[in-house]
């Protein structure tokens, strides 16, 4: 293998394959489990303390991570909890990315308009399982999709048009108690306006959802005329 990236002593090929082994991590300890030492958390604390130095931020010494749950429950997500007390929801993907001086804002801006808008989502997706005929094991890990053509990234291209805006011109903000940062008050809901009233949403079964994401992403490819 022609090792691009070495992290913790692993080599990898690419940022994808160091997105999977942090997925295969996050996959194979339950809920609210904790790790401290062995070779998976010292892959995390390398890849996650790098992240922290390639985004400029004060160095922190991270000594346990811990598997938490998503956005209104909706899989899992990493914590990194820190030598002074402290702690901090840390997006594996970004981390991945960041590496090689990767430009990762309009992913966390991405994620800011997710955010903004996870209280509509929530609202369909509780009113849509009270009418829903999947099973109880279907509807407890069902995701709601943005129907075309308005898939969310399109929702948020449209937007930002409208807005004359680049994600660059978007400066995050912080807020106590509020996972990740998020978008600027009279942004923020000038674009739940704009979801509420062009989004499109269905409840599907997680299988059915990701199958219509690697569809759509195989159309995308084919038409940029990406092998």
């Amino acid at each position: 293998m022609n090792a691009k990236y070495i992290i913790a002593g692993e080599e990898f090929s690419s940022k994808d394959a160091v997105k999977q082994r942090a997925k295969d991590i996050k996959e194979a300890y339950t809920l609210s489990e904790t790790m401290y030492d062995g070779q998976d958390f010292s892959f995390l604390q390398e890849l996650f303390e790098g992240y922290r130095e390639r985004c400029k931020k004060p160095y922190r010494k991270i000594v346990e991570v811990e598997i938490v749950s998503g956005w209104f429950g909706n899989g899992r997500a990493f914590r990194a909890h820190f030598a002074d007390g402290g702690s901090d929801e840390v997006s594996y993907k970004n981390a991945s990315d960041s590496l090689n001086g990767h430009d990762i804002h309009p992913a966390k801006v991405k994620k800011a308009f997710r955010a903004a808008v996870d209280g509509q989502v929530g609202a369909f997706r509780f009113e849509a399982l009270m009418n829903t005929d999947m099973s109880k094991e279907e509807a407890l890990y069902s995701e709601v999709d943005h129907l075309p053509p308005g898939e969310f990234c399109d929702l948020v291209r449209r937007f930002l048009d409208k807005e004359h805006l680049n994600f660059s011109d978007i400066k995050l903000e912080d807020a106590v108690g509020v996972r990740g940062s998020r978008l600027p008050q009279a942004l923020s809901e000038r674009w739940r306006r704009f979801h509420l009233e062009h989004a499109e949403l269905e409840l599907v079964t997680a299988e059915e959802h990701e199958r219509r994401t690697r569809e759509r992403c195989r159309r995308r490819c084919n038409r940029a005329g990406v092998v």
